[in-house]
């Protein structure tokens, strides 16, 4: 069973994983979401129009997971 990761909103991840799914959980829409690993190169990147909650299958082997942008946000969850 994958283990969740939880991040609240600008909040990050400085430890390596391999994610195999992301949930992002916006509080408003016009949200953005954008993760980068420890050298500031972009690992994962989702916008959307709504506040609904979105999962996205994903396979992302990164030293960390740091939030570079987290607009209109609640939590981004990482399934390890």
């Amino acid at each position: 069973m994958a283990r969740p990761i939880y991040l609240a909103t600008g909040k990050n991840c400085s430890e390596k994983h391999v994610v195999r799914g992301i949930l992002v959980d916006p509080s408003a829409g016009s949200w953005v979401c954008v993760l980068q690993d420890s050298a500031g190169k972009t690992i994962f990147s989702a916008r959307g129009a709504d506040a609904t909650t979105v999962f996205y299958p994903v396979e992302i082997d990164s030293d960390a997971f740091n939030q570079s942008t987290a607009t209109n946000l609640t939590c981004v969850i990482l399934y390890v």
